[in-house]
């Protein structure tokens, strides 16, 4: 049986890691609203994932890898402030927009081929480690 969403998580504020990878059902993270630290996120190769809204409370993350998820259209982590190892955003094809409003401090990014990406916008951040961008030839901001 594949899940469509995450409900089953939705009682856990903290996690220690959480990898949902090839899963062809995943249409959002429903389930993890309560969720405000995550110290490893990997979203990976889930084909109808088009939500990270349920990620809205998220405040810390070790990590984060969104990688492979053919639908999603947007990256927005509201409330996240600290990552404290890096973020890997890659191969997400119609992925336009990352939005991290209050994201101040992060051991490092990487960004490559999101070709549709136009946005990524990080107006806190202090990068700790570094930044790569590679065939995200829409960027403009």
């Amino acid at each position: 049986m594949r899940l469509v969403d995450l409900s089953g998580l939705a009682p856990l504020s903290q996690i220690t890691g959480l990898v949902v990878s090839g899963n062809a059902s995943l249409e959002s993270v429903h389930g993890l609203e309560n969720a405000t630290k995550i110290d490893q996120l990997t979203l990976h190769e889930n084909p109808k994932l088009t939500s990270l809204d349920a990620l809205a409370q998220l405040r810390e993350c070790l990590s984060v890898d969104v990688s492979g998820n053919s639908v999603l259209p947007l990256v927005s982590l509201p409330a996240l402030q600290k990552i404290g190892r890096g973020m890997t955003i890659n191969e997400n094809p119609a992925l336009t927009m990352v939005e991290l409003p209050l994201l101040a401090t992060i051991g490092g990014m990487q960004f490559y081929g999101d070709a549709v990406m136009t946005t990524v916008s990080m107006p806190e951040v202090l990068l700790t480690g570094g930044l790569a961008l590679q065939v995200d030839t829409s960027l403009t901001t």
